[in-house]
């Protein structure tokens, strides 16, 4: 059996539909060997104050404990984040009750990113970190740059990292070659300077139109509709392991600016990628535009991502 650990349904993220793309899955393929131990509550947390590590855990912990109580030798236990307080009780399982149990762990970021918001805020997780891989029998992460980052930053077996992306569900998305433009630039980073949102208000006072998405209260589905009635998405980001912002512009046929940074060099096409910001003519931003965007994420549907999670 695999017991699932599910993400809390955190809607100012993307973990809320995670949670539905897990009993979709379990749903469609029939898997009698897979068990979601997980709620559909959400907790309201805002875009910027996510970490909440009291929340999270409070909603963590039940599922942890439904877990401990069932498993046995040859089960394995998943969680879909691994930087999860709990993933070291299974270690004291095995060792201690000589159960075999597969511990496997998927990973969004962590202490090891440097720009990431519990870095940035000084939640210093090495040790932990360490322990939950060292641990850990098969380590999930969303791109190359991000196994990468892990060997070198944290001396992880590279063995043990398999890429496989976040997982989309492309139905969300509206095909933005058929809808009609109101919007000239979307930004839909998080308001903080590591997501670039100081550039944007710079462009912004050079007259550049840019729609902010998290200044205003948009559902996920008015965000993508305003999504694919815009020319372009603009992600000044300093780092992202998936840039998952992009991933759903593509999903909804509208091209992507990024900077052409080691991260975005391993998962956004060159013609999509700026070396300076004065290189960007934003008078023809049509021209990124191949009307074919969404063919280059249709590899990670959730069901295929899924699939190499639970292989």
């Amino acid at each position: 059996m695999i017991y699932v650990i599910t993400l809390p349904s955190i809607e100012t993220r993307y973990t809320g539909q995670w949670y539905k793309w897990m009993w979709s899955y379990v749903d469609s393929t029939k898997r009698q060997d897979i068990r979601v131990m997980g709620d559909n509550l959400a907790i309201k947390i805002p875009p910027t104050e996510f970490l909440d590590f009291r929340q999270y855990y409070f909603k963590v912990y039940p599922f942890l404990m439904a877990t401990i109580k069932v498993i046995k030798s040859g089960d394995t236990v998943f969680f879909m984040d691994g930087e999860t307080a709990g993933v070291e009780a299974f270690e004291y399982i095995r060792k201690m009750e000589n159960i075999k149990v597969d511990i496997r762990t998927f990973w969004h970021s962590g202490t090891y990113d440097k720009y990431d918001l519990t870095a940035i805020r000084g939640v210093h997780g090495e040790n932990f970190e360490r322990g939950w891989f060292d641990i850990t029998d098969k380590i999930y992460v969303s791109s190359d740059f991000h196994k990468r980052l892990l060997v070198e930053s944290r001396g992880v077996e590279k063995e043990k990292i398999i890429v496989t992306g976040n997982p989309l569900d492309l139905n969300l998305f509206s095909d933005g070659t058929k809808t009609i433009k109101t919007n000239n630039v979307m930004y839909a980073g998080r308001l903080v300077p590591e997501k670039g949102y100081d550039i944007v208000k710079e462009l912004r006072k050079k007259r550049i139109d840019i729609t902010v998405s998290l200044e205003n209260k948009w559902d996920k589905k008015r965000f993508y509709e305003e999504l694919a009635a815009s020319k372009v998405l603009f992600s000044p980001s300093k780092q992202d392991m998936f840039a998952t912002a992009c991933m759903e512009a593509f999903g909804s046929n509208v091209p992507v600016l990024v900077p052409d940074i080691e991260n975005y060099k391993e998962i956004i096409p060159e013609r999509y990628r700026y070396k300076e910001l004065k290189d960007i003519d934003w008078n023809n931003l049509e021209k990124l535009s191949t009307g074919n965007e969404r063919k280059l994420v249709e590899k990670f549907q959730y069901e295929k991502v899924m699939e190499e999670w639970f292989k």
